[in-house]
């Protein structure tokens, strides 16, 4: 099915499987209006660098949780905290004083896990109101555009079609520059930082994690197959229960789409 693009002067061919054409020119228009907001994005994304490290160093710094409790370890260079913040700790006085070295690492691990939960929140905050804001005049543009198709795109286009295009497409659009795109970068920080802690750790267990990389991507890609076309199916049934509800678009089209966007 062939149904032109309701933003620009460009046509965008998709058909019912949910795979569209011009998909570079397709993310570029659709960069365009988030790319206003860059100032934001750029302090989005220093926060989230700032969480995942400091989820990353919350991990690590368990082991010296471990090493200080642990009633064998009579050796204070194991922790790390201990022996930046308390140099003045020996295997002579560090059984004496290994309440106040657990106190440390607390200390410094309450700072690390407030340093992440406020990151966290100013980059969900920073990136809500980008995607909020795109989305909005992403609508506009898109009702603009309807106010101005001729009457026979509403007599060969359904309810369920356009108001598909105004719902959850773009929902799917806010989702994506939500959360989506954060979670892969944040993702891929992640890996390679638990990749060089596991390296440093123990690089022989490193290995054999690193074995069933395969096995994952394998498991990945079909599931991602799968879920593709089930998505796609989704979408479409949405469409087909807005139509139900809706009625064929005739020259109220634009109107029952305003509607639409209004509840």
């Amino acid at each position: 099915e062939i149904m032109p693009s309701l933003v620009g002067s460009e046509m965008c061919i998709r058909d019912r499987g949910g795979k569209g054409k011009y998909s570079r020119a397709t993310v570029q228009r659709l960069l365009s209006y988030i790319a206003v907001y860059r100032g934001r994005i750029i302090l989005a994304l220093v926060f989230m660098v700032i969480n995942t490290l400091t989820a990353l160093a919350g991990t690590f710094l368990l082991r010296d949780v471990i090493n200080v409790v642990n009633p064998r370890n009579t050796d204070p260079a194991k922790s790390t905290v201990v022996r930046l913040f308390m140099p003045w700790i020996t295997q002579d006085n560090f059984a004496q004083q290994r309440l106040n070295c657990l106190v440390m690492v607390a200390a410094v691990l309450a700072v690390v896990y407030l340093v992440g939960i406020l990151t966290n929140y100013l980059q969900n905050r920073l990136m809500v109101t980008v995607s909020q804001n795109a989305t909005e005049r992403l609508r506009n543009d898109l009702f603009r555009k309807l106010q101005h198709l001729p009457v026979r795109y509403f007599d060969a286009n359904t309810t369920g079609e356009l108001m598909s295009r105004f719902t959850n497409d773009i929902d799917a659009i806010d989702n994506m520059i939500n959360s989506t795109v954060t979670s892969l970068i944040s993702g891929a920080i992640s890996l390679v930082g638990t990749l060089i802690m596991m390296l440093y750790l123990n690089i022989w267990l490193t290995l054999i994690t690193l074995a069933f990389i395969p096995l994952f991507l394998f498991s990945g890609k079909a599931i991602a197959k799968r879920s593709g076309r089930y998505y796609s199916a989704q979408q479409a049934a949405l469409g087909v229960v807005v139509e139900e509800l809706g009625g064929p678009v005739g020259l109220s089209g634009p109107v029952d789409a305003a509607q639409g966007i209004e509840r």
